[in-house]
C-alpha cells in the first residue's frame, strides 16, 4: 500500500500536485522533498508528451524521489529549481 501512484483523473499531476512544489520554489525554498511512491504507466495522461519515457509510455516507473524526469526536467528545468 502506498508504493504506487495511479492517477485516474487526466492532467491532476499538473494540477493538483505540482502546484505545492511550484509555490515552495515562489518562496524561495533552498530544498525540495518528493515523495518516494512512484507513477504507473495505467494512469490517465498526465505529461505533455516531450517528458513521456516513449510513444506509449509516460512515466519511467521509478519513484519520485530518484525519477529524472521529475526531477531533473519537471522540478529544475521547467519550474525553475536550483539544484544546490
Amino acid at each position: 500500500m502506498g508504493q504506487t501512484n495511479e492517477y485516474p483523473t487526466e492532467n491532476a499531476l499538473e494540477k493538483y500536485h505540482l502546484p505545492p512544489f511550484q509555490a515552495a520554489l515562489d518562496a524561495g525554498a533552498a530544498s525540495i522533498m518528493p515523495y518516494y511512491a512512484r507513477p504507473m504507466n495505467n494512469s490517465a495522461p498526465q505529461l505533455d508528451q516531450e517528458f513521456w519515457q516513449g510513444p506509449t509510455t509516460q512515466f519511467e516507473e521509478v519513484a519520485f524521489a530518484y525519477n529524472r524526469t521529475f526531477i531533473q526536467r519537471l522540478l529544475r528545468d521547467k519550474m525553475g529549481h536550483e539544484a544546490t
